[in-house]
Parts: C-alpha cells; sequence; structure tokens
C-alpha cells in the first residue's frame, strides 16, 4: 500500500502512468479487485498489469533496495526518471516507502514542497487512490457501531517474525494505554461516565487473551485471526488496519508498515512501543517513516546533494528522538 503511494507520486513527478504489477505477488491478483473499488475507466489513475497488452515493451528495471550502491539508478535519493526518457516502461522494485527520499532529491525537492505540505504526502493519497469495496467499508463501520466506546484505543501487537514478544513487552503496552486514560481524564478530555474499549489487532490468540485478562470485556477484537496467503485473510487485514485507524489514539508496534498504513491513512499521530530500550512514546507525525533512511543517506547522499539531518526521517532505531515520551 505504501508503495502504490510512493509509484503513484512518481508517475507524477516523471509524467509518467502508474501500472500495479500486482500479479507478481503469488495469490495477490485476485485479492486486489476484491478488496479494493474499480477505478472509473474514463479517468483512471493508475492502471493494472493485466490491462496492459502481453506485448508491451519490456520494462527497464530499477532495483531502489540497494542503497548501498550510490548509483542513480537505485537511489531514490539522487534518481533523476529524465534520464530513462527513452524507455517506455520503468519498473520499480522497492520494499520501503521512499517518498523520504524524493523530498529530498535535488530534482524533485522543490515540486514535492509545492505539492504537499510537510508529512502530508500519505494521508492525502491513501484515501484517494486505495478506497474500499463497499461490502469491506460496511464491515468495518458495523464492527465500529457495535463494539468502539466513547473512547477507543487501538493497539496492533505484533508478535511474528522480528517481534517476538514478550510478558514485558505486553505489559509495556497495557500500561501505555492505562497511562493515556489516566491523563485524558485527568485533563477533561474522558468524562467519568465514559465507556473505554481497547480495540486489539494482532495474529496473537496468547495476546488476545492477556488483553481479555487485563482489560476484561472492554477488550475488543476480531475473532478470526488474518492471514496473507489467503483472499479472505486479506480482506479481513484491511478490515482491521482501517478499525485501528478509526480509534481516538493508536499504540502500535516499532518498525510495523501495517502500523504506519493504519495511522497513516487517518493521520492520527501514535504513540509506538519501541523495543530497545523497552519505552512508549509519541511520534510527532502519523506519515509513514523510511526504515533505511540513515543508510541511505550513508551511502548515497554525497553523491547527489548535501545530506539532510539523520533524524528528519528516522528509522525505527532511533524514532525516539523525533518522539515525545509518555
Amino acid at each position: 500500500i505504501m508503495n502504490v503511494v510512493a509509484g503513484f507520486v512518481l508517475a507524477l513527478l516523471s509524467d509518467r502512468v502508474l501500472i500495479l504489477d500486482w500479479e507478481a505477488i503469488p495469490n495477490k491478483a485476485a485479492a486486489f479487485m476484491e478488496v479494493f473499488s474499480k477505478q472509473p475507466e474514463d479517468s483512471p489513475l493508475y492502471l493494472l498489469r493485466s490491462e496492459i497488452p502481453k506485448n508491451a515493451d519490456k520494462c527497464l528495471q530499477l532495483q531502489m533496495d540497494t542503497f548501498y550502491d550510490v548509483s542513480k539508478h537505485t537511489s531514490p535519493l539522487c534518481l533523476d526518471m529524465a534520464t530513462f526518457a527513452d524507455h517506455a516502461c520503468v519498473s520499480v522494485v522497492s520494499w520501503h516507502y521512499f517518498i523520504p527520499a524524493l523530498e529530498n532529491n535535488p530534482v524533485y525537492a522543490s515540486l514535492m514542497k509545492e505539492w504537499f505540505e510537510p508529512y502530508s504526502v500519505f494521508q492525502s493519497l491513501f484515501p484517494f487512490l486505495l478506497q474500499l469495496k463497499p461490502e469491506l467499508q460496511t464491515r468495518v463501520q458495523d464492527f465500529k457501531n457495535s463494539n468502539f466506546g466513547d473512547y477507543t484505543i487501538g493497539l496492533h501487537i505484533r508478535t511474528l517474525e522480528l517481534f517476538a514478544m514478550t510478558p514485558e513487552h505486553e505489559r509495556a503496552f497495557w500500561n501505555c494505554a492505562g497511562d493515556l486514560v489516566t491523563s485524558r481524564a485527568a485533563s477533561n478530555l474522558l468524562p467519568a461516565n465514559a465507556t473505554v474499549r481497547y480495540y486489539v489487532a494482532t495474529e496473537s490468540a496468547c495476546t488476545k487473551l492477556a488483553a481479555r485478562k487485563q482489560f476484561g470485556c472492554s477488550a475488543i477484537f476480531q475473532q478470526e485471526p488474518y492471514s496473507r496467503r489467503t483472499v479472505d485473510g486479506i480482506r479481513d487485514g484491511l478490515v482491521e488496519l482501517y478499525l485501528l485507524g478509526e480509534c481516538q489514539d493508536l499504540i502500535l508496534s516499532g518498525s510495523s508498515t501495517y502500523s504506519s498504513c493504519a495511522a497513516g491513512r487517518t493521520a492520527r499521530v501514535p504513540y509506538v512501543v519501541l523495543n530497545s530500550p523497552l519505552m512508549c512514546v509519541r511520534l510527532l507525525h502519523a506519515e509513514p517513516v523510511m526504515h533505511q533512511w540513515n543508510r541511505m543517506l550513508t551511502f548515497a547522499g554525497s553523491k547527489c546533494a548535501p545530506p539532510p539531518p539523520l533524524g528528519l526521517y528516522p528509522n525505527m532505531v532511533n524514532r525516539a528522538e523525533m518522539a515525545w515520551e509518555v
């Protein structure tokens, strides 16, 4: 989702049309058409690869994840798409949200400042480019109406892959949520009779049980675990993501792009539980970060422009520099 936004901006900057090559990801092609509304035929914002003739020109591939390679072909901080004017089709491959690099790219920085307010690209374009199908929007609204309280905190607690959850990590989420409720009440922002709910988004059944033990019936969550491997699982994951964005406050897992999408969609400035040191902080903005920002500056920044401050778009390791501790 984040690179649909980044790719769209790069297409605009280079006067091209964005083509989503969704079919390159196994089992995802059908899912895209089943979770997002179809583009208007008279004025599409982008095209799907399946809509392009099979005999279309072979694309020039730009691999923009190798940030240690300082060539202009691979670093979005140095990229100039005019270099590839003779190529009808350019394929950009990246696992990272490279908007921060474009905002500091000497070729495109002035246009980016003209088009977007600081830290606003994702929140401006995500709802514009990708709209849930009506039936999924209904699921989001029905769950919200039936389960949310007067004040609902969304907690995204990721426990897979690099995010090994310990009891100490879980307590950091519960304590952060408790501090938010206490702070709101002390500031007279939460009436004494207000209903408080804790919407817990996680793939871990154990974490859901822990949330119910901590908050009782005030802990709410979807019963079915979501999966990236099935169409139904992707639907459930998108509903979860949108529900998180509907919460008044968010407490998210560090380094999670899923968390970043949830906060960025509604420009909800989140709190993040960092792993090292273990602490809960509030970020200064909801715009997704570029996880390889510092590495890119180290290897490519001096090759095309004086590098901006390291802390401008920090990765999750130093994200606390841009945050207030709770």
